[in-house]
Protein backbone atom coordinates (compact mmCIF):
# COMPACT_ATOMS: atom_id res chain seq x y z
CA UNK A 1 0.00 0.00 0.00
CA UNK A 2 1.03 3.56 -0.68
CA UNK A 3 0.65 6.63 1.46
CA UNK A 4 -1.29 8.59 -1.15
CA UNK A 5 -4.70 6.88 -0.72
CA UNK A 6 -4.50 7.25 3.05
CA UNK A 7 -3.74 10.94 2.83
CA UNK A 8 -6.69 11.44 0.44
CA UNK A 9 -9.11 9.50 2.63
CA UNK A 10 -8.00 11.31 5.79
CA UNK A 11 -8.49 14.65 4.00
CA UNK A 12 -11.93 13.55 2.84
CA UNK A 13 -12.95 12.65 6.41
CA UNK A 14 -12.20 16.15 7.69
CA UNK A 15 -15.20 18.50 7.87
CA UNK A 16 -15.21 21.29 5.33
CA UNK A 17 -15.95 24.77 6.65
CA UNK A 18 -17.40 27.54 4.58
CA UNK A 19 -15.87 30.94 5.24
CA UNK A 20 -16.99 34.36 4.09
CA UNK A 21 -15.79 37.82 5.09
CA UNK A 22 -17.84 39.56 7.76
CA UNK A 23 -19.60 42.77 6.75
CA UNK A 24 -18.87 45.97 8.65
CA UNK A 25 -20.62 45.94 12.01
CA UNK A 26 -21.67 42.28 11.64
CA UNK A 27 -20.92 39.91 14.48
CA UNK A 28 -19.16 36.65 13.61
CA UNK A 29 -21.52 33.68 13.46
CA UNK A 30 -21.07 29.95 13.83
CA UNK A 31 -19.68 28.26 10.76
CA UNK A 32 -21.58 25.46 9.04
CA UNK A 33 -19.56 22.29 8.78
CA UNK A 34 -20.39 19.66 6.17
CA UNK A 35 -18.90 16.28 5.48
CA UNK A 36 -18.75 14.75 2.01
CA UNK A 37 -20.92 11.78 3.00
CA UNK A 38 -23.54 13.86 4.84
CA UNK A 39 -27.06 12.64 4.13
CA UNK A 40 -30.45 13.64 5.41
CA UNK A 41 -31.87 11.03 7.74
CA UNK A 42 -35.64 10.88 8.32
CA UNK A 43 -36.81 10.55 11.93
CA UNK A 44 -37.04 7.00 13.14
CA UNK A 45 -40.31 7.40 15.00
CA UNK A 46 -43.33 9.31 13.75
CA UNK A 47 -45.26 10.93 16.56
CA UNK A 48 -48.90 9.94 16.85
CA UNK A 49 -51.59 12.64 17.03
CA UNK A 50 -52.95 13.12 20.55
CA UNK A 51 -55.98 11.07 21.46
CA UNK A 52 -59.09 13.22 21.82
CA UNK A 53 -61.39 12.12 24.60
CA UNK A 54 -65.05 12.89 24.00
CA UNK A 55 -67.22 13.62 27.04
CA UNK A 56 -69.50 10.80 28.09
CA UNK A 57 -73.00 10.88 26.63
CA UNK A 58 -75.75 10.92 29.24
CA UNK A 59 -78.58 8.49 28.75
CA UNK A 60 -81.10 10.69 30.56
CA UNK A 61 -83.74 12.86 28.89
CA UNK A 62 -82.39 15.61 26.62
CA UNK A 63 -82.07 19.07 28.12
CA UNK A 64 -84.64 21.45 26.58
CA UNK A 65 -83.35 24.74 25.11
CA UNK A 66 -83.73 27.82 27.33
CA UNK A 67 -87.03 29.66 27.07
CA UNK A 68 -86.70 33.26 25.81
CA UNK A 69 -87.96 35.92 28.24
CA UNK A 70 -91.52 37.09 27.79
CA UNK A 71 -91.89 40.41 25.95
CA UNK A 72 -94.82 42.60 26.87
CA UNK A 73 -96.73 43.69 23.80
CA UNK A 74 -99.09 45.99 25.57
CA UNK A 75 -99.71 49.61 24.59
CA UNK A 76 -96.53 51.63 24.20
CA UNK A 77 -96.39 55.13 25.67
CA UNK A 78 -96.68 57.96 23.14
CA UNK A 79 -93.57 60.00 22.50
CA UNK A 80 -93.41 63.31 24.31
CA UNK A 81 -94.11 66.55 22.39
CA UNK A 82 -90.41 67.45 22.57
CA UNK A 83 -89.52 64.12 20.90
CA UNK A 84 -92.06 64.84 18.17
CA UNK A 85 -90.63 68.33 17.50
CA UNK A 86 -87.06 66.99 17.50
CA UNK A 87 -88.01 64.31 14.98
CA UNK A 88 -89.75 66.93 12.78
CA UNK A 89 -86.69 69.25 12.87
CA UNK A 90 -84.41 66.31 11.96
CA UNK A 91 -86.55 65.59 8.91
CA UNK A 92 -87.18 69.22 7.87
CA UNK A 93 -84.60 71.71 9.21
CA UNK A 94 -86.42 74.71 7.70
CA UNK A 95 -89.13 74.22 10.35
CA UNK A 96 -86.51 74.82 13.04
CA UNK A 97 -85.28 78.00 11.33
CA UNK A 98 -88.85 79.30 11.00
CA UNK A 99 -89.48 78.59 14.69
CA UNK A 100 -86.36 80.48 15.71
CA UNK A 101 -87.42 83.48 13.56
CA UNK A 102 -90.92 83.51 15.07
CA UNK A 103 -89.48 83.25 18.59
CA UNK A 104 -87.17 86.19 17.91
CA UNK A 105 -90.08 88.40 16.76
CA UNK A 106 -92.16 87.48 19.84
CA UNK A 107 -89.22 88.27 22.11
CA UNK A 108 -88.69 91.66 20.39
CA UNK A 109 -92.36 92.59 20.88
CA UNK A 110 -92.19 91.70 24.56
CA UNK A 111 -89.07 93.82 25.05
CA UNK A 112 -90.76 96.75 23.21
CA UNK A 113 -93.74 96.66 25.58
CA UNK A 114 -91.53 96.43 28.64
CA UNK A 115 -89.54 99.46 27.48
CA UNK A 116 -92.56 101.81 27.42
Amino acid sequence: MTDEPQSQSSAADEPVTEERPAAAGELPTAQHQTTPDETVKPPREISEPPIVVTPPVSTGPPIPPPVPPAVETGPQPDPSPIDKVTALIDQRPEVGVGGAFAGGIVFALILKRLGR
